[in-house]
């Protein structure tokens, strides 16, 4: 009896190894699969050996390799396309962009950039009507000089107020720690007019002013840039209000930037700060603080939400030398008035609403807040709305129009802005 008990306990036994056996087998064999698609993953995950450019025509490759360096020696796994096509559309010299990758066998692989070009060099005739009356002049302009993105701008403006001449010429810092440079110099002859945020003339003079400033950039980061310079500013008055005017100061910024490309903005969302600090030939001392700031986030492709802010803060300046709301990038404030501190805040949805082979049209709606000490030193808070039109070229480096309407709900009275060959 135990005996036949020991043979049938034995019996089950082999039956259930082998049954079990397809399973262990199947178990081992797809083990081994996996082995081997995780040995052709890591085959396959080839690096970026170096990039390849066509199109180039004016634009340096030495320029273009030094600016996307960052993408060699990377896997390919690890490179995110959207981050390329935003460094080249940052640039601002391409109107057309292809970035692929191409596998050339084994551990290494090619990074192809296809570019078209935009007119980067051009005279360009200017137009703007404002409260402030209407306006005109002429530039020579190359955003691209030698082909390095070195920037260079001559030209004049003339108004019914106001003549004047520029020139400047600027060097991007380098992203192998080359500094980069800027320098300018401006003439002109004015009359200036000075009111307060009533929209009330509170006093007019004539001035001819000169101002002329050199400043080094550093690329510390890829999105943080820090800049120094230094500035000297004239100005001849015809008036008993003030006298002449020597002024030399020495200004100091840092900015940090992101920026990202959907498709059709390149969003750019930043903070920055600037200080200065002047010293006139009436033995006194001025100090200057302005902080800024800006998100930029995409909603529903075409659209963007622009949340922006900006305050400035000055001690002891001279009044010739206050700021205009351009500032703090207030647009519901009168743009002849004039103060030392100030601050402002908008909130702006802008929708695409076509895009060519020329470039994009696009509308905004714009509500924003400001808050000034007045030219008689009280504080005045303001609030308004907004909204205008802008049209994007895509083959020229130049804003082409932009026109805009702000209302000031405060104090009840428009301000409005139109301007052909660079937007205002």
């Amino acid at each position: 009896m135990k005996k036949n008990s020991v043979i049938t306990l034995c019996t089950m036994l082999i039956i259930h190894i082998y049954a079990l056996s397809p399973l262990t087998a199947q178990t081992d064999a797809a083990a081994a699969q996996s082995q081997t698609q995780e040995i052709l993953v890591e085959q396959t995950d080839s690096y970026i050996k170096r990039i390849e450019f066509t199109g180039l025509k004016k634009t340096k490759e030495s320029y273009m390799q030094e600016q996307m360096k960052s993408f060699v020696g990377i896997k390919e796994s690890a490179l995110n396309l959207n981050a390329v096509e935003t460094m080249l559309r940052a640039e601002g010299l391409f109107s057309e962009i292809n970035v692929e990758i191409i596998r050339s066998g084994g551990e290494e692989s090619v990074l192809s950039v296809t570019v078209k070009e935009k007119i980067t060099f051009i005279p360009l005739p200017f137009v703007s009507y404002s409260n402030s009356g209407l306006m005109g002049g002429a530039f020579i302009m190359d955003m691209n000089a030698f082909g390095r993105k070195n920037n260079f701008i001559l030209g004049g403006l003339f108004s019914a107020d106001r003549i004047s001449g520029m020139s400047a010429f600027s060097k991007p810092a380098s992203s192998n720690f080359v500094p980069g440079f800027s320098a300018s110099f401006s003439i002109s002859k004015n009359s200036v007019t000075v009111r307060n945020t009533d929209d009330d003339e509170v006093y007019e003079y004539d001035c001819t002013a000169l101002d002329a400033g050199i400043s080094i950039t550093e690329k510390l980061t890829k999105n943080l840039t820090a800049r120094a310079g230094i500035k000297y500013s004239f100005r001849l008055v015809d008036t008993d209000l003030f006298n002449n005017l020597h002024q030399g100061a020495f200004n100091l910024s840092i900015d940090y930037a992101v920026k990202k490309w959907n498709g059709w903005y390149l969003l750019n969302s930043s903070v920055g700060f600037q200080e200065e600090t002047a010293y006139t030939n009436e033995n006194s001392f001025s100090e200057s603080l302005l902080l800024r700031g800006t998100y930029q986030q995409p909603m529903f492709g075409r659209f963007r939400f622009i949340l922006s802010g900006a305050a400035l803060c000055s001690f002891n300046n001279h009044e010739m030398m206050y700021s205009s709301p351009r500032a703090v990038g207030a647009s519901i404030l009168p743009s002849k008035f004039r103060s030392e501190k100030m601050a402002a805040a908008s909130l702006k949805l802008e929708a695409g609403l076509f895009r060519t082979k020329i470039g994009m049209f696009s509308l905004y709606g714009s509500y924003e807040c400001a808050a000034a000490e007045d030219i008689d030193k009280e504080n005045v808070y303001c609030h308004g709305a907004g909204g205008g039109a802008k049209f994007y070229m895509s083959k020229i480096a130049f804003p082409a129009f932009s026109f805009g309407l702000s209302y000031n709900l405060t104090k009840n009275y428009l301000q409005f802005a139109a301007s052909i060959g660079v937007s205002l």
